[in-house]
């Protein structure tokens, strides 16, 4: 079984790409932290998005990313430009 980590400010993340039903996005990403909660970030219509409160409450609305999708990025992931 092959498992991808990533470890983002020493959190530890598993990583698994989620399927589309139908055309609802067009790639996402469910990111569960060790001990805690799952992110979701999923491209769709050419916007990239996270379900965490940074992305949704503060970075997103000043056009910032959060760590997710940077760290999403950083290893490949996720487009530069989607």
């Amino acid at each position: 079984m092959t498992r991808l980590v990533l470890i983002i400010d020493a959190d530890l993340y598993a990583v698994q790409r989620v399927w589309p039903e139908a055309d609802a996005f067009k790639l996402a990403w469910s990111m569960l932290r060790e001990g805690s909660d799952t992110r979701t970030v999923m491209l769709k219509d050419g916007v990239i998005a996270c379900d965490c409160p940074s992305q949704t409450m503060q970075m997103g609305p000043k056009g910032l990313e959060c760590k997710h999708i940077s760290s999403l990025r950083d290893v490949g992931l996720l487009p530069r430009n989607p």
